[in-house]
């Protein structure tokens, strides 16, 4: 099996559907995530964020709006920069808790390949049925 991100674009409503589908996946139905799609300058020059109170169970998750996806050599897929957002609230306790920004790089890179593979892993689940 190959794992690597494609070009994904959604809608806002397909992107609160897919959210509603990985949160029971990732046992986050108890959380109230609000998604929204942002331009570059909102995200700080990146395709997603999240924040997050763990104690509430209530996250934001900004992810860019595909109009304003400037790169023509990297795809954009959408549902995984919501899955690895999700992941930040899956997570949340250890984000929380970081040390240092060599701590922050590794996790990141972590929750990427994670959320590359769940992705990569969903999409081989639909293609064998």
């Amino acid at each position: 099996m190959k794992y690597y991100i494609k070009s994904c674009i959604l809608t806002l409503d397909e992107l609160k559907d897919l959210c509603d589908e990985w949160k029971k996946i990732l046992g986050l139905q108890n959380w109230d995530i609000i998604i929204l799609l942002c331009n570059y300058e909102e995200l700080d020059q990146i395709k997603g964020s999240c924040s997050w109170q763990i104690k509430n169970r209530h996250a934001v998750i900004r992810i860019l709006d595909p109009k304003f996806y400037i790169s023509e050599y990297y795809p954009f897929d959408m549902e995984q920069v919501l899955v690895h957002e999700l992941l930040h609230c899956f997570w949340g306790i250890l984000d929380d808790h970081k040390v240092d920004s060599i701590d922050d790089d590794i996790h990141e890179q972590n929750i990427d390949l994670l959320s590359i593979a769940l992705v990569g892993l969903k999409r081989e689940k639909y293609k064998e049925e």
